[in-house]
């Protein structure tokens, strides 16, 4: 269920728990990047890629003012152990 009425339109949301989650693209949310040699060239994409960063920062701050517990989940960890990631998931809904 995608709530577009939170900030940072998380991917998952449990309204009741107030949990919201979020699967985020190793490439547009920079997961380690620059030390894993992955950056692309300066300009426009490097740019937009630390922009992505610091929104994603300030999004979890914002809902966690207002009392909403931020999950965030790459997309590599969804790839390579999706049972850790539900299991993840399932202990915060406790």
């Amino acid at each position: 269920m995608i709530h577009y009425k939170l900030r940072g339109k998380p991917d998952i949301v449990f309204v009741s728990k107030k949990i919201a989650i979020f699967v985020d693209g190793d490439f547009w949310h920079g997961y380690e990047w620059k030390s894993k040699g992955r950056a692309p060239p300066k300009g426009y994409w490097q740019d937009k890629i630390n922009r992505n960063i610091e929104r994603d920062k300030e999004v979890d701050k914002e809902l966690q003012s207002k009392g909403w517990r931020v999950i965030r989940i790459w997309e590599h960890e969804v790839k390579n152990n999706i049972k850790k990631c539900i299991e993840e998931i399932k202990k915060s809904l406790d």
